[in-house]
């Protein structure tokens, strides 16, 4: 449990202790290489037949996890988000290959959780800036992204959507699916004892045992939010919501405050708020076990609360020196 919740919530204090604005351009110029890893290793897995697929007789993903894949998916929307700001024209056009790559991969791996956040990332930047010129070239990198799938990963995503065609037919009820079922298993089980119910199993994410036999041979709870409960009742349940509000009334009060005031820093909170509800989407399909995606997201978090309390204070006290001349900025 300490592992599991320790090194995210180190990344949160690290990138807390960073009050520089400066900092997010140096981050928009090297996300680049969450992307590159993620390309090159997919091509390589897959040239060399190395790993597993994610579904029977699609692409391989090595062996990377639908939580490892959130990495690259968040790092692209990102991209998308922060594209102009990139200052080197060769590491611009190097990334817009890599976005349309990323996008591309994305659609043959099929999986639903990452496309939904792709796409609501992508509205949300739309919604942010919209204007024709901007659609056109979000509609360049959608057309790229089509031309490299159909030509190189349609057979596969063929083969990942026909071993998944229960999920995409008329008859798919969502109630019956394992991932909805066990969830509600979990609630079943600790209704038993009202202790269990308020403070959980204390299992300590050892739930496999307990759930996975009735709807699957062999995994873990598929929801972070059925996990936490499991392992720590409502209670823990209560203090995970509480923590998810207060990250997402911190980026929406600073996203308020500078509008109008700072459109650059107006979009970066901007893009915190939306990541924050985004990976509360993403938790609905597990992730709160998974160091890497948390340490990634919990970084730009941590560094977007600093910046929050920084700017904010910067503003107001440069407000008050000009229509106070008593106070002096030094």
């Amino acid at each position: 449990m300490l592992l599991k919740f320790s090194i995210p919530f180190a990344f949160l204090f690290i990138g807390y202790s960073l009050n520089s604005f400066y900092l997010s351009y140096f981050i928009v110029n090297y996300v680049w290489v969450f992307l590159a890893y993620f390309v090159f290793y997919f091509l390589i897995v897959n040239y060399f037949g190395i790993g597993y697929e994610m579904y029977i007789g699609g692409v391989k993903t090595g062996f990377y996890s639908l939580n490892g894949l959130y990495v690259p998916v968040f790092s692209l929307i990102f991209v998308l988000f922060f594209y102009q700001k990139i200052l080197n024209r060769k590491v611009k056009i190097f990334t817009f290959i890599l976005a349309v790559l990323t996008i591309a991969i994305s659609f043959a791996i099929l999986k639903r959780t990452l496309l939904l956040i792709l796409f609501l990332g992508l509205i949300a930047l739309i919604f942010y800036n919209f204007n024709w010129r901007f659609l056109s070239r979000i509609a360049l990198v959608v057309l790229f992204s089509g031309l490299l799938f159909f030509n190189y990963f349609y057979s596969d995503f063929l083969k990942s959507l026909e071993s998944r065609e229960s999920r995409f037919n008329k008859e798919y009820d969502i109630t019956q699916e394992g991932r909805f079922t066990e969830n509600f298993h979990a609630y079943t089980i600790l209704k038993k004892n009202p202790e269990k119910l308020i403070f959980g199993s204390r299992e300590v994410f050892n739930d496999r045992k307990f759930i996975s036999h009735t709807i699957y041979d062999d995994r873990e709870l598929h929801n972070s939010y059925a996990r936490i409960f499991w392992n720590g009742g409502f209670l823990g349940l209560g203090l995970f919501l509480f923590f998810y509000w207060v990250q997402i009334k911190t980026l929406y009060l600073s996203l308020n405050f500078f509008k109008k005031k700072s459109r650059n820093i107006e979009l970066l909170f901007f893009f915190g708020f939306i990541l924050v509800l985004l990976r509360f989407i993403s938790d609905f399909s597990s992730g709160i076990t998974y160091l890497g995606f948390n340490a990634f997201s919990y970084f730009i978090i941590g560094y977007l609360f600093n910046l929050s309390k920084y700017k904010t204070n910067s503003f107001k006290y440069k407000h008050r020196t000009r229509t106070n001349p008593k106070l002096v900025v030094f």
